[in-house]
């Protein structure tokens, strides 16, 4: 059985902007790449559940890897529907900005999904910055010590900011 799952992406005023897509499937092996994943989540809310059903006018937010991206498949995605999250594992593959240079002028837009925010992600974001639009960073994972001051140059650059694992309010007002 396939279960898809969104996730609300909210704003800093509780208003839903989008939904993270989560994915479970009975029948794929846990073995099974991420690109395997992605195109099965892909195919299911394209044939099986419906993009209304699913994202209801939203944004939806799907994780890819740079195997993904290199693919095919991913011109089979309405890109207005969707924002590609960019796995951590993928940040600095040697061709990434590249591919993302090659969509991005075909419309696709592209987030960095759920990073652990430091000295040396900050400047790959930097690097990158024309060609994403949403950065999630992991509050959780993201203790670097100057990170109060690699947050803000993070929000110098205009991207919008996704706080993930924000679990209280005293967390979420440092953002």
């Amino acid at each position: 059985m396939s279960l898809i799952g969104r996730q609300p992406i909210c704003n800093a005023d509780y208003l839903i902007t989008g939904y993270d897509i989560l994915f479970r499937d009975e029948e794929l092996s846990p073995d099974f790449s991420d690109i395997s994943i992605s195109a099965s989540v892909l195919n299911r809310i394209l044939n099986d559940f419906g993009l209304e059903s699913v994202l209801g006018g939203y944004l939806g937010f799907l994780k890819v890897d740079i195997e993904f991206l290199q693919s095919n498949i991913v011109t089979t995605i309405p890109n207005k529907h969707f924002v590609l999250m960019i796995l951590e594992s993928s940040l600095f593959h040697s061709e990434l900005e590249s591919v993302l240079k090659n969509l991005h002028d075909k419309g696709y837009r592209f987030g960095l999904n759920s990073c652990v925010l430091d000295s040396k992600t900050l400047e790959r974001i930097e690097s990158l910055k024309s060609l994403l639009s949403y950065i999630r960073i992991d509050v959780l994972r993201s203790s670097d010590k100057n990170f109060s001051d690699i947050f803000k140059r993070l929000k110098l650059m205009k991207q919008t900011v996704i706080a993930s694992k924000v679990e209280t309010h005293e967390i979420l007002d440092r953002y």
